[in-house]
């Protein structure tokens, strides 16, 4: 079946829809619940997908689909973040904009930000790039503000491959090119599955971890009610790895399992030095008594081994 992409008013427009009350079969997760040995990759179940959208055939339908991907995003987020879901998410979100485009929100109502949720909350860094269309068709439609889609959508991806701030200044073409961003109409599905199943084996791959590192509690004291509050912040510890390459990455490992590995620079194999970028950024110094030590813009920071 051949998607057709349709503007946000002609996907629900009264002559397309009938706003007849359907059974909710197509609330059903299209995700192959089948973990077997050695498996790696959930494979979302696109023909169920497709099924679910033959049967959105009303106004009624197409908000009980969307309410439904709202919630399990919502639902699944923080410690409890699960990567085949989000994957399933971003699948379905990019084969409903094929065929439907983007869902109008004065009809759909807050459960239509679930398109750009599920893009924001997907930590595959080159799956979201081709998803990438999700966004731009609503930037296009001025549903989202130049200054949102530079601070909230291109930021994490810029600052993966940049040590400074451009994604604020610089040309938006420029940016896309840079970013290897899909800027298609429509987002082709088998691609996007295949940069989905590549991210995710590669964090499966067994590594040679160099070693795992916490940054001291940060303290603070705040007043409440004119009293002293005494505050700690404990950073997410920061570890560094070895694929079967050799090549070195950095990986943070915030609780919701959200970042996506960077590679890392290293000048000389023998020497555990490491840095994000070519020029400018942190640079990483395993010392000798096995602490990490951090200098980014003239400051320095250590992190101390975990065991």
């Amino acid at each position: 079946m051949e998607a057709k992409y349709k503007t946000k008013r002609q996907w629900l427009s009264p002559g397309n829809v009938k706003d007849s009350h359907v059974f909710p079969w197509y609330l059903a997760r299209p995700l192959i619940l089948v973990f077997l040995p050695g498996m790696l990759f959930a494979q979302p179940d696109t023909s169920a997908i497709v099924r679910q959208l033959d049967g959105l055939v009303s106004i009624e339908s197409h908000r009980a689909w969307w309410a439904e991907l709202y919630r399990v995003d919502q639902a699944y987020r923080g410690h409890l973040t699960v990567d085949s879901l989000d994957n399933i998410n971003l699948v379905k979100v990019a084969m409903y904009v094929n065929r439907f485009g983007l869902p109008d929100k004065n009809l759909i109502g807050r459960p239509a930000n679930a398109a750009w949720l599920v893009w924001i909350h997907s930590k595959y860094p080159r799956a979201t790039a081709w998803a990438f269309p999700i966004v731009l068709e609503q930037y296009r439609q001025r549903e989202i503000s130049e200054f949102s889609l530079r601070d909230y959508y291109l930021r994490s991806l810029y600052l993966r491959r940049f040590p400074d701030e451009g994604y604020r200044t610089r040309p938006l073409g420029e940016i896309f090119h840079d970013l290897e961003l899909n800027l298609a109409r429509t987002i082709d599905i088998v691609t996007l599955l295949s940069l989905l199943e590549e991210e995710e084996t590669f964090l499966r791959q067994p590594f040679d971890v160099v070693g795992t590192w916490r940054a001291a509690a940060t303290k603070d004291t705040l007043s409440l009610d004119g009293k002293p509050l005494a505050l700690s912040f404990q950073e997410d510890p920061i570890r560094i790895f070895r694929d079967t390459s050799g090549q070195a990455w950095l990986h943070r490992l915030y609780a919701d399992g959200s970042h996506y590995p960077q590679p890392l620079i290293q000048d000389n194999p023998a020497i555990l030095v490491y840095r994000l970028f070519p020029e400018g950024g942190p640079v990483y110094t395993v010392l000798a008594n096995g602490d990490l030590e951090e200098t980014a813009d003239g400051q320095v920071r250590i992190f101390a081994r975990q065991h």
